[in-house]
């Protein structure tokens, strides 16, 4: 594959389409085989399936990892632009600024420190599970400064508005590594083929589109939202057709 010469969005019917195929094809021909003896247990046998497909996607990923990441940052190239533009602007914001509950301002380094780490992950689970470390980081940060604070904040809990607020916090100081948050945001949500919509790591990533998108919507009025939740520049929405 070659990303440089736009060969992959040529592919027919779409990159993913293919790419999903060959994942399930190569899972289904494995799961058929002498090399595993499966429980009787239906449900057993059926996670024992995802499993199975989820090695092949990690597997088919982490080989085409280069050419494809390389071909959605070219995909995505106006949005990081902009996006980088808006982070940079807002590097000098303190929490209270950017309006974070005061109970809830606290160290977050740690959390900036694993969304920092994201470009060192090839493979689409490995991507979505930093996100995951990411807001647990977040999570277990703010829960120590309330055990250890000397005010009384017992039985203040985090709402989903004040998570979304530290993220957007997290994001602000992970720049530049953060300006291709879309491009890695993106490359989950179409090559992560085993369903996690419903799990734990569906609404983290979820959380990361919803905190993506509003800082999208500081940088520029060209941007379209997509059927898939995803914010995208109308440059970028010929190519995602594609994908």
């Amino acid at each position: 594959m070659t990303a440089e010469a736009g060969e992959l969005g040529s592919v027919v019917p779409s990159l993913k389409a293919v790419m999903q195929a060959q994942c399930e094809a190569c899972s289904n021909m494995l799961y058929q085989s002498s090399c595993f003896n499966h429980s009787s247990e239906r449900s057993d046998s059926r996670l024992h399936y995802l499993h199975l497909r989820q090695v092949m996607e990690s597997y088919l990923l982490d080989l085409c990892h280069d050419d494809v990441f390389a071909w959605l940052k070219a995909q995505h190239r106006s949005f990081t632009l902009a996006l980088a533009g808006v982070l940079e602007d807002m590097q000098e914001l303190t929490m209270e600024d950017m309006g974070i509950n005061e109970k809830f301002r606290c160290d977050c380094s740690a959390a900036i420190e694993r969304l920092e780490i994201i470009d060192t992950y090839r493979t689409p689970l490995e991507k979505v599970q930093c996100l995951r470390e990411t807001t647990d980081l977040l999570t277990a940060a703010v829960e120590e400064h309330l055990e250890t604070s000397e005010r009384d904040l017992s039985g203040v809990e985090l709402s989903t508005d004040d998570v979304l607020d530290l993220l957007l916090w997290v994001i602000v100081r992970s720049y530049p590594t953060s300006a291709h948050l879309l491009t890695h945001l993106t490359y989950i949500q179409r090559y992560h083929f085993v369903n996690s919509n419903t799990t734990i790591l569906g609404y983290t990533l979820a959380n990361f589109q919803v905190a993506v998108n509003w800082l999208l919507s500081r940088a520029t009025e060209g941007v379209v939202m997509g059927a898939d939740g995803m914010a995208r520049t109308d440059d970028d929405g010929a190519a995602a057709a594609g994908a």
